[in-house]
């Protein structure tokens, strides 16, 4: 089953509405039942079913939908909330915008805006507040706000073979298999499409996980930012060997779902 809707609009209830449109790596899921959660709020989340690889569990709708009738659902959606946090899809923003007199929260998740800011100009600037997910596409005028993990479902198991390490295969195998012969570990090479709910058992099994990946579309060089599924392993207890080298061995406490969704909460705020 691609995609799993776990919820509906509450009928009634006083806290802040929340529509987050289109759910990438399943981010604007976590963030929303967080923080409805913890602050009370009434979030929705609606994606194309075409996108909800790897079975991940969407807080909301999963739309049977092509491109033009998910835009125009997520528009006639869009006027009953307080908010509408639009993830990647930019193109809906400038007609959220002149339709409705309510803010608009656009975050990137993807690499192919680091070199697409000027063409897009007329997309994000539309927007009331902006934000990105990783380092790497950070510039003056946007906020990072990092992605979250799902501490309820990647959490320390303790199984973790000393000497082995897992590289998801992400267009980079040969540098993932130098630096597992740095670090003289035995390495397994697994394919994407790994169910979501599978992971977490998977990333446990190993000492390391390799973060090395590359988007040839965007660019050849490797990209530099800690990938979700780094930050996953963590959550289990699995340490990472970064693009650079590096080791990281917890999860860091910004990458929280507690602390991402505070951060996105302050930021309606200011908006609302």
């Amino acid at each position: 089953m691609h995609g799993i809707e776990t919820r509906t609009m509450p009928a009634s209830g006083d806290g802040l509405r929340v529509l987050h449109i289109w759910d990438v790596a399943n981010v604007a899921s976590i963030v929303a039942r967080t923080m409805d959660s913890i602050y009370g709020t009434r979030s929705l989340v609606i994606t194309r079913r075409a996108f909800t690889f790897y079975d991940f569990p969407v807080y909301g709708r999963v739309l049977d939908a092509g491109p033009a009738r998910f835009a125009l659902t997520s528009i006639l959606e869009a006027r009953k909330y307080d908010i509408v946090h639009v993830h990647n899809f930019d193109r809906i923003v400038p007609y959220l915008k002149v339709l409705y007199d309510r803010p608009v929260v656009l975050t990137y998740h993807s690499l192919t805006i680091s070199r697409e800011w000027e063409k897009r100009r007329g997309r994000w600037s539309r927007a009331d507040a902006v934000t990105v997910s990783t380092p790497n596409l950070a510039r003056e005028d946007v906020s990072l706000i990092p992605n979250p993990v799902d501490t309820s479902l990647f959490r320390p198991s303790g199984v973790h073979e000393r000497g082995t390490a897992l590289y998801l295969s992400y267009n980079a195998e040969e540098e993932a298999r130098s630096l597992a012969g740095k670090f003289g570990l035995k390495l397994t090479v697994v394919q994407r499409g790994v169910k979501h709910s599978e992971m977490p058992a998977l990333l446990s099994r190993f000492e390391y996980f390799i973060d090395v990946k590359r988007s040839p579309n965007v660019s050849p060089e490797l990209i530099r930012a800690t990938s979700k599924t780094a930050l996953e392993a963590l959550a289990t207890g699995t340490k990472v060997i970064t693009w650079d080298g590096r080791v990281l061995e917890e999860l860091p406490e910004e990458n929280r779902p507690e602390n991402v969704a505070k951060a996105y909460y302050l930021l309606y705020s200011t908006l609302t």
